[in-house]
């Protein structure tokens, strides 16, 4: 089956998004030489090598990267909800409106990996 477009540009933008995470964790570990940098880099660059597997998997159209690529989504909504609920709590209505615009971009992604076409092309059978 053909790749879907859409997976095409999520794929596209996971990578793009794991090649900055790892100059910012190779430079968080170059600028705080201290061992909580040097630790904090590291994950950030082990955190990018998977976001760059997952991309990679997704364009091949495997389902693993589908279904990791779900629960970075979901997680992502979660960590976003929380960082709505504190700017409301702070009374930074202007500072909730990035969260809330995170939070949305996140309901897309997992509306459109949930998409029966969508699952369709990783192979997966729909239920009856």
């Amino acid at each position: 089956m053909n790749r879907p477009a859409g997976v095409a540009a999520l794929a596209a933008i996971i990578l793009i998004r794991a090649a900055a995470l790892a100059v910012a964790g190779l430079s968080a570990a170059r600028i705080f030489g201290t061992r909580i940098g040097l630790i904090g880099g590291a994950a950030c660059v082990l955190l990018a090598a998977l976001m760059a597997a997952v991309a990679i998997g997704l364009w091949r159209l495997r389902p693993w990267a589908r279904v990791l690529a779900l629960i970075g989504a979901v997680m992502n909504a979660g960590l976003n909800c929380l960082s709505f609920l504190n700017s409301i709590a702070h009374l930074s209505l202007l500072a909730a409106l990035w969260p809330l615009t995170l939070l949305c971009m996140d309901a897309l992604i997992i509306w459109y990996l949930l998409l029966p076409r969508v699952k369709r092309a990783f192979g997966q059978p729909l239920p009856a």
